[in-house]
């Protein structure tokens, strides 16, 4: 995992490492530089709690990371946002690469409501990050993952750091987003 190697590569403790695939990727770096166990739990810390949070096929909760906080989670939240309606998008759409078209190619409408669906994926990694912080000490968080390249990316560390910043009190916890292996965009710390 790119985040990972990131967190090992500068020597961060206490870190929250988060790669962006079709579902996601976590894990959890402790403060002596080892990963605990069960780091591959973290995607499912239930985030949006609501009347209809239930468990589903056993394994899954409604509100998990993993539902806003991914390629899914791009699509969920375009979906909760009304754009599948709005635009016509279908199942077969993909969605998180067009809003990612949009940010660059898109109409001043379309960047909008894609900088929206960022900012908002942004801003459930800064929940996760709170919720977990919590009961383990976090000091970094790192995002990387091809979906977050570029300008989205930049929006969702933004979001999460802007998150953090507002809602945990006093913190000093930084927000990186890594491509390539590289850390290219810090906040925080």
């Amino acid at each position: 995992m790119e985040a990972l190697s990131i967190a090992r590569t500068n020597q961060y403790k206490n870190t929250l490492v988060l790669k962006f695939g079709t579902t996601l990727a976590a894990g959890y770096i402790d403060g002596g530089g080892n990963i605990p166990e069960g780091v591959d739990e973290i995607n499912k810390v239930v985030i949006n709690l609501s009347k209809d949070v239930f468990l589903q096929d056993s394994t899954k909760v409604r509100g998990s990371a993993g539902r806003y906080i991914s390629w899914v989670g791009i699509e969920n939240i375009a979906r909760a946002l009304g754009l599948y309606e709005k635009y016509g998008f279908s199942p077969a759409d993909k969605v998180p690469k067009i809003l990612r078209t949009w940010l660059k190619d898109g109409t001043a409408e379309q960047k909008e409501d894609a900088f929206k669906v960022f900012s908002e994926v942004g801003k459930y990694i800064g929940v996760m990050t709170d919720e977990i912080a919590r009961y383990s000490r976090v000091d970094n968080v790192v995002i990387s993952g091809g979906l977050v390249a570029g300008k989205a990316g930049e929006i969702i560390t933004q979001s999460a750091n802007d998150y953090i910043q507002r809602i945990i009190s006093g913190t000093t916890i930084s927000v990186s987003l890594s491509s390539d292996g590289v850390e290219v965009l810090r906040y925080g710390g």
